[in-house]
């Protein structure tokens, strides 16, 4: 079964970009979309889904100048693999997952999927995350805030729709 959707998906694809930068201004992802990590649909769940992550060209303190396309993460499902629809997340810039709320923590700044794998239960789904705050201090001289880079795990139990961070 899952080498004949395959082979349906190759045989409609065109080339060209399959999710483009939003046209919505304020949105997470109006600048870039980056790295996604694809999902097949599973017998209880029909539909694929593309995490990544997208950048409106600023992160969550203003101050801070993005040099990286991360910023806060997002969902696109498809029925085919190839025709995808963005899924509005609860936060003010539509993303399902942003930076902490705490501009200091350790992933305050900007986030950016790492990978995603469907739990033990078949599913929820977890997620690996980077994650970079706007401290420099302990870096070499001009290095940039949101270089010092972590890796977080959150975890989804609505198919990627909203997401607890876990962990320590």
């Amino acid at each position: 079964m899952r080498v004949l959707v395959l082979l349906t998906v190759a045989a409609a694809l065109q080339p060209g970009p399959l999710l483009r930068p939003s046209q919505t201004p304020g949105r997470f992802d109006s600048a870039a979309v980056v790295n996604p990590v694809v999902l097949p649909p599973t017998e209880g769940d029909p539909l694929w889904r593309m995490l990544y992550y997208g950048t409106s060209g600023a992160w969550a303190d203003p101050a801070a100048k993005p040099f990286l396309p991360t910023g806060a993460c997002g969902l696109a499902t498809s029925p085919d693999g190839v025709a995808w629809t963005r899924v509005d997340g609860e936060r003010a810039d539509a993303a399902v997952f942003g930076p902490a709320d705490d501009l200091d923590a350790w992933d305050g700044l900007h986030v950016g999927v790492g990978d995603v794998v469907r739990a033990d239960d078949g599913e929820s789904l977890v997620m690996f995350y980077l994650g970079g705050a706007r401290a420099t201090d302990g870096l070499p001289p001009g290095m940039p805030a949101g270089i010092r880079m972590r890796i977080g795990r959150a975890t989804s139990a609505d198919g990627g729709r909203t997401w607890t961070r876990d962990g320590a």
